[in-house]
């Protein structure tokens, strides 16, 4: 397959590849990014706004974003062959949160056991608490994420209500900020 290059929808200095490779072109001569790889295994790269603000995004995301249409509006990116690191156009594709987890099972990726790895073995106490530090903003998502061993989309996900929903949904966060500032 040839490599084409599309833009970055948001970040202007860079492009993304069909075969999974990031670039700047903010110089003259184009930079291929460093990789970093997540606790998960999925591959980020750092990339930087017009408002020149620091923002990690998942490779495979890029690719499937700018490569495939998304006509179902479908949220999140399936590795077709369960290779995080292989993010040629060819391995992704678009999947709900159900098909996702079923291609898991049918292909031996992951078992009804591992859902959630990391997020299973929190406690409620944890689960609270990490929601209550995200809307709190006096630490970042990622330090909150070190604190638990979890990652920052962890972390997200938990505070959106993602993840534990059924625990985090009947926190009033306006009434825990009141007796917090009536306390002190």
């Amino acid at each position: 397959m040839e490599e084409e290059w599309r833009k970055i929808e948001g970040f202007p200095s860079y492009t993304v590849s069909n075969l999974g490779r990031v670039r700047s072109i903010k110089r003259e001569q184009a930079v291929i990014l460093k990789v970093f790889k997540n606790n998960y295994g999925y591959l980020q790269v750092c990339l930087y706004n017009e408002n020149n603000k620091k923002c990690g995004r998942y490779i495979h995301r890029l690719v499937a974003s700018a490569f495939i249409s998304n006509y179902e509006n479908k949220p999140e990116v399936n590795h077709i062959d369960g290779n995080k690191a292989n993010n040629s156009v060819n391995n992704l594709e678009w999947n709900t949160d159900s098909e996702n987890k079923k291609h898991a099972y049918t292909t031996g990726l992951c078992s009804r056991a591992g859902v959630h790895n990391n997020l299973t073995r929190l406690t409620e106490d944890q689960v609270i608490e990490i929601y209550m530090l995200a809307h709190a903003g006096s630490l970042t998502q990622n330090e909150i994420g070190q604190l638990f061993g979890i990652t920052y989309s962890a972390v997200s996900c938990i505070k959106s209500g993602k993840n534990w929903k059924e625990i985090t949904a009947g926190i009033n966060i306006q009434s825990q900020k009141q007796e917090q500032t009536t306390i002190c």
